[in-house]
């Protein structure tokens, strides 16, 4: 059923994945589908699962920052051909199996390479969806993306901007250059602020685990 609906979205885009869609894909009635999932819903979310659970894992001797990049390149090279999936993770309501054991792993990675408890939180939330390969932005699965490129050139071309017009200029945008470039940044960062002073939050009223 989740193969048929991954085939669905990645034909005509997420919209497209109904009930009555995939029982006619699946040549039973739509009601039957109901014996194994309780709605649409339900479908969508086991969709993000099946594909997460797929990402390949780096080799269990690679260093942390290593481990890390391997599994964000990997998760990039896995969920590219499924760019619907992306805009379903950072809409998601809840985190799937597959996603919590994505970034138990990725906490794996920061614990085994010497980060303390506080700064493996932080890093969590520097890397964010940049760990599955990614990085959210106003164009991600938007099918309109084109479209609205389109209209803010036509803006910028007025004259109002003519900073943005200047930074432009000979310049050739190359989105997986740009996340890697972006990526190891962040490890670099994460690698030096290791041996540094150490993020100290001021709020008070107990810890994460605390509050769960």
């Amino acid at each position: 059923m989740l193969r048929a609906a991954i085939e669905i979205a990645d034909t005509d885009g997420i919209g497209a994945v109904t009930m009555r869609r995939l029982g006619e894909t699946l040549g039973v009635e739509a009601m039957s589908l109901y014996h194994h999932v309780r709605s649409k819903d339900d479908v969508v979310d086991g969709m993000v699962d099946l594909l997460v659970s797929e990402i390949p894992a780096p080799p269990t001797d690679a260093e942390w920052n290593a481990a890390i990049r391997a599994r964000s390149l990997a998760a990039r090279a896995d969920l590219r051909v499924h760019p619907w999936v992306f805009r379903l993770i950072t809409n998601t309501q809840a985190l799937s199996p597959a996603l919590l054991h994505h970034y138990d792993a990725v906490i794996a990675d920061l614990l085994r390479g010497g980060f303390t408890h506080q700064l493996t939180h932080t890093a969590m939330h520097v890397l964010g969806s940049r760990s599955l390969g990614f990085e959210r932005d106003l164009f991600l699965g938007e099918d309109r993306g084109p479209e609205i490129v389109r209209e803010a050139f036509k803006e910028i071309r007025t004259g109002k901007y003519p900073a943005i017009v200047e930074g432009m200029s000979d310049v050739h945008h190359d989105d997986d250059l740009e996340f890697v470039f972006g990526l190891d940044l962040i490890l670099d960062g994460l690698e030096r602020a290791k041996h540094g002073p150490q993020p100290q939050s001021k709020k008070t009223g107990g810890t994460l685990r605390d509050h769960a």
